[in-house]
């Protein structure tokens, strides 16, 4: 059975490390697709960006998207300098 473990890093440290079957690598970024509350916030806490469906209009970005990442993006430590929205 093939397995993969993720590591989080320290605060400051740019990228996650891998570890699978024995050998290491690193990730330069992790993007998650996201479309409601829950994804939104795994992005902000676990990712490096978040890639919003293609339905996403401006006001929902501005209304929604933006201030729940703010906060979710704080509680982990982060904020918006280095963190991407596309979509």
């Amino acid at each position: 059975m093939n397995a993969a473990v993720w590591t989080q890093p320290t605060r400051g440290q740019a990228n996650r490390r891998w570890q699978a079957l024995g050998a290491a690598f690193s990730l330069e970024s992790v993007a998650i697709a996201a479309v409601g509350p829950l994804m939104l916030k795994t992005a902000a806490r676990l990712a490096d960006s978040v890639r919003l469906h293609s339905f996403a209009t401006r006001k929902y970005l501005e209304d929604v998207v933006r201030p729940m990442l703010a906060q979710e993006l704080a509680a982990a430590g982060k904020s918006f300098e280095g963190f991407e929205i596309t979509g």
